[in-house]
């Protein structure tokens, strides 16, 4: 055998090895699983409604978020850029710009979950040649 032959061979070898001492390096670590690391100023079980808005009808996110015991409360402009995603700066231009969902300013923003679950359903589209942007304005 030719010599680069066997040195590519004893390096596959060599790869189980590798991806059990990164694994076993990554335990000492004590790397925190996404999931577990904690957001600013939002709520607790952010991910699950998270995922719960995602149901296209609103009965749906409404019965599931019951049975799971989801916080269906106005969402705060902190918790809005987590579920989107974006950076607050973002949110505020799309407050300011009117091309984010309805809000109330009571006692600070707040956005029903509602409106923002309107707000995504408005912006889904089933092609990507429609080029409709959330707020339901052609580009």
């Amino acid at each position: 055998m030719d010599q680069a032959l066997l040195v590519d061979l004893a390096q596959l070898r060599a790869v189980p090895d590798l991806v059990k001492e990164v694994q076993r390096l990554l335990t000492a670590l004590q790397v925190p699983k996404l999931e577990e690391a904690p957001l600013p100023k939002c709520r607790p079980g952010i991910r699950g409604l998270q995922a719960v808005l995602t149901l296209p009808r609103w009965e749906d996110v409404v019965r599931t978020a019951a049975v799971h015991g989801l916080d269906l409360r106005d969402l705060n402009e902190y918790e809005l850029a987590f579920m989107e995603g974006r950076k607050l700066t973002t949110v505020r231009s799309w407050r300011r710009n009117r091309t984010g969902p309805r809000y109330r300013n009571e006692a600070g923003i707040q956005y029903p979950v509602h409106a923002y679950h309107e707000w995504r359903a408005r912006g889904a589209q089933s092609s990507t040649a429609q080029k409709v942007t959330r707020g339901g304005r052609g580009r």
